[in-house]
């Protein structure tokens, strides 16, 4: 018997197979040249005699094949035949003449990577690299959306804390007594209770919740009771008021508004240390070669294949760290777009600019969402809500001055109704809003306690 038939025999104990016979084509009958054709017995069998580190202990492992390709593996007791066989069933542990002589024979690209597999490394390799690829911010942030998760968590937090600043006060002017701990049925409750209290509001109550109560038809109840276009103009006045107060406090404070230019700043200055996509993707490639288990020269350039005098793997990891704060810089901006109320300022430019090309922030909204405001459109947008802010309180005014006029030339109870009835309708939106946020943070707040805080 040769070497190789040795060989070939102690690898189909160890791993059940020998591979040269499995690669035949079809054909040739791969399976039938297991058994010597010499061998009148129908049965080929092989023992393998191993000796244990360190106790020394001897066994012998007997694997039988019969002519129909069956395998059995045996040992006298208490051994664990087939355990043993597959602890040694290692990458490592068999090396074949062949696997061998292509090592040698091998280009250095190709004989680095068999060099991985004759160590046992070949997994470890593949993970290595896999690691690698998580670890890259960039393509973590883009392929798990990041920048789109922390917008919408901000925005949704901000519309939470909005809402609940707003209960407070609409309550007041609906329930008449201030806003205590309490739960929301409870305070819900009480909203409806208070409506219910007015004369022509009360068939329109019965048997709904707050939620339900339908405020238009109240508005058109009211309409009828007392009639006048004056009323009307008055619930106009004191519902555009609302609108632009709550428009106006969902904006960004001065301060908070200025933290966009320094993002919008900080990015730019990132985005001027890197070359672009192009050579994003090299760099990204020339990693990948210089991680290859097989590429042991970490001065040798990948791309043009000569050798630096410097380490080509810290310079590669220094320019990707610059796209890693490009993208940092472009996830903050992103947040804080949401976060400070940016994103909810389109009613309020809708409202004060009639013109659709000079509204700003409708303008840069798809780029800021994407964290790709650059600083000179962030100072733009600085001085856009300045303006719109002015405008706002213009605005105001003008409206503050027609609802006193109308309050007084008005009954005092039509006035009364018709605040209650507005502050119904911004206290519904409001739990709506309130709703939508929580549901969209995965929280659950139904029969907990809600107070002004």
């Amino acid at each position: 018997m040769g070497k190789s038939s040795v060989y070939d025999a102690v690898r189909y104990v160890i791993c059940g197979a020998v591979p040269w016979l499995e690669d035949l084509p079809a054909s040739e009958r791969g399976a039938d040249y297991y058994l010597n054709k010499f061998n009148t017995s129908g049965t080929a069998t092989i023992t393998l005699k191993l000796i244990s580190e360190p106790g020394a202990q001897q066994v012998a492992i007997t694997v039988k094949r019969d002519a129909q390709g069956n395998r059995t593996v045996s040992s006298v007791p208490p051994v664990d035949a087939e355990g043993i066989l597959q602890s040694l069933n290692r990458e490592f542990v068999l090396l074949d003449g062949h696997a061998f002589q292509g090592f040698i024979s091998a280009k250095p690209l190709d004989r680095g990577r068999t060099f991985s597999g004759l160590l046992g490394l070949t997994q470890y390799s593949a993970m290595r690299q896999s690691l690698a690829a998580i670890a890259n911010t960039r393509a973590f942030n883009n392929h798990f959306a990041v920048a789109e998760h922390a917008q919408l968590r901000g925005r949704e937090e901000k519309a939470a804390a909005d809402a609940r600043a707003a209960f407070a006060a609409d309550y007041a002017v609906l329930a008449g007594q201030p806003l205590a701990t309490q739960s929301i049925a409870d305070a819900q409750a009480k909203c409806h209770h208070a409506l219910e209290q007015i004369g022509p509001l009360k068939p329109l109550c019965e048997n709904k919740v707050f939620q339900d109560i339908d405020l238009n038809a109240c508005i058109e109840a009211v309409k009828a009771a007392e009639g006048g276009p004056k009323r009307d103009r008055l619930s106009e006045c004191i519902r555009e008021r609302a609108d632009l107060k709550k428009l106006n406090v969902e904006a960004p404070k001065p301060e908070r508004a200025a933290a966009l230019v320094g993002l919008a700043t900080t990015r730019d200055q990132a985005l001027a240390e890197t070359a672009g996509d192009v050579m994003l993707t090299l760099f990204q490639a020339g990693q990948k070669a210089l991680g290859l288990p097989e590429w042991s020269d970490a001065t040798l350039c990948p791309l043009c294949g000569h050798k630096g005098s410097h380490d080509l793997k810290a310079h590669i990891a220094s320019k990707l760290s610059q796209f890693d704060t490009l993208e940092q810089a472009g996830t903050a901006i992103a947040k804080e777009w949401g976060e400070a109320g940016w994103s909810d300022l389109d009613g309020l430019e809708l409202k004060l600019e009639q013109t659709a090309g000079n509204r700003l922030i409708a303008k840069h909204r798809q780029r800021a969402e994407k964290g790709e405001l650059a600083s000179q459109d962030a100072e733009t947008l600085l001085e856009w809500l300045k303006a719109l802010r002015s405008r706002a309180d213009q605005r105001e005014q003008s409206l503050a001055a027609e609802q006193a006029a109308l309050e007084k030339e008005l009954p005092p109870s039509s006035v009364e109704v018709t605040r209650k009835v507005e502050a119904a309708r911004r206290l519904q939106a409001n739990w709506r809003k309130l709703a939508e946020a929580e549901k969209q943070q995965g929280w659950s707040r139904r029969g907990r306690l809600w107070s002004r805080g």
